[in-house]
């Protein structure tokens, strides 16, 4: 019928909608799903802070780890009150739920502040890195620090000191043995060091410090040139006849390596500006490589370092003329006994700057907000990352079986849903409408065609189709008898049949309406199980298999690949169990639906039979008072 093509197109294009609203919000879900905040770490810390670490893309060759700072201000953390007062509680936890290695330079509760240096892991392929800040835990004890830099690297000067000498952070703890530079200036990570000219700081001979002949080496620091000079050393050792010696002449970095007669020297390719502070970086093998601001700025042969042991110099030649003297600020001094690479240089220099894009500060959670969901979400990412290629593919066919089943679900919901409220509506004005459009004229309106007011209004309702069909057929009934232009309303046993099968025809065409699509969600119900467990018993056939092979039993290899088979079964179920709960509860809807119609069909054929009967007794009563009177 007219109305119901309406209805459907209708139908169709809000059912479509609902089905975009569901995917959207699927797809939503999922990658928070997959980017959930990991477990909580462990349940004695109360609070943590969510640290984002994007390094450059590691090539092959690269470190594997990297130590990068970590600034927190009263811009991006307001909970210094809840540390313990020497940063004792802080740890430092990757993704996986490692605990990474830290060293605190500087902790101010009181003024808002603190620096600490974490050894990042290097992932190739996964530049990207979630770390999280845990605190608050007034029983927890610092741990041993000694351990955050590799062996090849010899010295670190943070040059957080106020007063004394500068003190190494690497193992080694080749502490300065003299500095006349100014400490506790401010610098570009936390406090620096301040060259007059004359001073400088002064490193005793080390085992670990000493050149090895044809070996590797790397210095990089922040540096900030107050002016050009002729000359201003960085860095020099030297032993007889021997030195590496770095620097800057006029405002362009050098290195220079002497081994008796012969000499190599490379000086940068572009000049350092004054006044503003510049990450530079000397990595030297075979070759002499320059870096500042990380980027390449001068490279050269070296010719092979020789063997060079004795003190280091740094900011300064021991000259009380101050000859070589650095006049400008240093910050962060580390040297390595191997040539680093560049993108060693590049990461050390994006890293340790002010303006770093590296590392963004997320929020900070409790332990009551992150909780056990969480830990739940952050298992089951676990288990999926497990998921055998077979599993995968069992999963995606069932989520998509799901997502079909939940469309039909929601859209013949709304559906039923104004089904209800328009039969309702209907059947409110049922009676009077049979009586205008019949009336007693015996004349009924269904021949007219239905207005879109009227397909608009009751679009989805089953007693209005059934009430048009069965007008449809009565029309049709008194037309065939000849009295559908009369006063009378005359229908036969045979005209009432025709009307009950008109209906009935209405009924079924309604009721098919209703139901039509549902054997997606029987499919759902009962074959996402089977493909769920038929994903299950592959991924479980594969892990015993590929246990077999490589001949090593343990719950370590058998549990994760079971637990990762099971997923499919789970997913199976989570499409089974809504759309069984979700049928049952459209079908008893459509059921009321189906038996309020075949009320219905009662109703009309006895409103329409009493109209008959009226009107029959109305013209019963015109003959009578028409027949002539006779008078005995």
């Amino acid at each position: 019928m007219t109305h119901y093509s309406r209805a459907g197109n209708r139908k169709s294009s809000s059912g479509l909608r609902r089905f975009a609203v569901l995917v959207t919000m699927l797809s939503c879900v999922i990658p928070v799903t997959s980017r959930a905040a990991t477990g909580w770490w462990n349940g004695d810390w109360q609070y943590r802070k969510a640290i984002n670490v994007k390094l450059p893309a590691a090539t092959t060759g690269s470190a594997s780890s990297v130590v990068v700072p970590i600034r927190l201000h009263a811009g991006n953390f307001t909970f210094f009150s809840d540390l313990q007062p020497n940063g004792a509680d802080l740890r430092f936890i990757s993704s996986d739920g490692n605990p990474l290695n830290y060293q605190l330079e500087l902790l101010d509760p009181t003024v808002g502040i603190l620096i600490a240096w974490i050894e990042v892991p290097v992932k190739v392929g996964e530049p990207e890195q979630s770390i999280f800040m845990y605190y608050g835990n007034a029983k927890a004890g610092a741990p041993d620090s000694a351990h955050l830099y590799d062996a090849d690297q010899v010295l670190v000067l943070h040059l957080g000191e106020s007063q004394g000498v500068p003190h190494d952070a690497t193992a080694y703890h080749y502490d300065a043995a003299v500095s006349t530079a100014l400490l506790g200036t401010p610098g570009v990570i936390g406090n620096g060091a301040r060259f007059d000219g004359r001073s400088l700081i002064r490193m005793a001979e080390r085992p670990a410090l000493g050149i090895a002949a044809n070996g590797g080496f790397t210095l990089s620091t922040w540096l900030q040139l107050e002016a050009q000079t002729p000359k201003a050393v960085l860095y020099l050792q030297q032993q007889t006849d021997r030195h590496l010696e770095i620097g800057i002449a006029g405002l362009k970095l050098y290195v220079e390596i002497a081994d008796g007669n012969r000499v190599s020297r490379v000086e940068s390719t572009s000049p350092i500006p004054t006044g503003s502070w510049h990450h530079v970086a000397v990595s030297i093998a075979n070759d002499i490589a320059l870096y500042l601001d990380g980027a390449a700025a001068g490279s050269a042969p070296s010719g092979g370092l020789p063997a060079i042991n004795g003190e280091v110099l740094i900011g300064g030649l021991d000259d009380p003329s101050g000859t070589g003297g650095l006049k400008g600020q240093l910050d962060e001094i580390e040297i390595s006994k191997v040539a680093r690479s560049p993108w060693w240089a590049l990461v050390s220099a994006q890293s340790q700057s002010p303006d770093t894009t590296l590392i963004a500060y997320g929020k900070d959670e409790s332990k009551g907000a992150a909780g056990k969901l969480a830990a739940y979400f952050a298992m089951m990412g676990n288990l999926l990352k497990q998921v055998s290629l077979d599993g995968l593919v069992v999963i995606i066919i069932t989520t998509f079986l799901g997502l079909a089943s939940f469309w039909v679900l929601f859209s013949k919901a709304g559906l039923v849903k104004r089904a209800e409220q328009q039969d309702e509506r209907f059947s409110l004005e049922f009676a009077e409408r049979l009586r205008r459009e019949i009336g007693a004229a015996a004349r009924p309106a269904a021949g007219k065609a239905v207005t879109n007011d009227e397909a608009g209004t009751f679009a989805a309702s089953g007693l209005f189709a059934m009430y048009r069909a069965g007008l449809a057929s009565l029309s049709a009934a008194l037309t065939a008898s000849g009295t559908g232009g009369g006063s009378e309303l005359r229908l036969s046993g045979e005209a009432m049949e025709a009307i009950r099968a008109a209906l009935d025809a209405a009924l079924v065409e309604a009721t098919d309406h209703l139901n039509a699509r549902l054997v997606v969600m029987t499919i759902a119900i009962a074959g996402a199980p089977f493909l769920g467990l038929l994903g299950t018993v592959v991924g479980v056939m594969i892990t015993f298999a590929s246990i077999a092979a490589a001949g090593d039993v343990n719950v370590n290899t058998i549990a994760p690949g079971v637990a990762a088979a099971m997923a499919a079964t789970v997913v199976g179920l989570l499409v089974a169990i809504p759309s069984l709960f979700g049928y049952n509860w459209l079908a008893m809807r459509i059921s009321r639906r189906t038996s309020a119609m075949e009320v219905f069909a009662s109703q009309f054929l006895s409103n329409v039979a009493l109209l008959a009967l009226a009107s029959r007794h109305r013209q019963a009563g015109r003959d009578a008072l028409e027949r002539p009177i006779h008078v005995a």
